[in-house]
């Protein structure tokens, strides 16, 4: 977790916490299911095509990553597959 002087683009960016919760949380809160979704595979599919185009690939596709995990634990995913997963790539990613 990051705190709140970190410049961490993608996780809990300081620019999105305002009033004494994240942005994302307040939309969670006052959209129906469907319409966060919505909103979720919107923002994934946003930073997916402009991948490398405005900001840094390696941020863009993060980007992607984030939404795309915060729509599967959304929907019932967990956390514990998510760590499968994570380890599956660290593995074949840090030889």
């Amino acid at each position: 977790m990051t705190d709140k002087n970190s410049k961490d683009m993608v996780i809990r960016p300081v620019h999105y916490r305002r009033y004494g919760m994240e942005s994302i949380d307040a939309m969670r809160g006052t959209m129906s299911p469907e319409e966060f979704n919505g909103f979720l595979k919107g923002n994934a599919f946003k930073y997916l095509t402009r991948a490398g185009a405005k900001d840094a690939l390696e941020q863009d596709l993060h980007k992607v990553c984030w939404y795309t995990m915060f729509l599967y634990l959304a929907n019932g995913g967990t956390v514990e597959a998510l760590g499968k997963t994570y380890e599956y790539m660290k593995e074949r990613f840090t030889k």
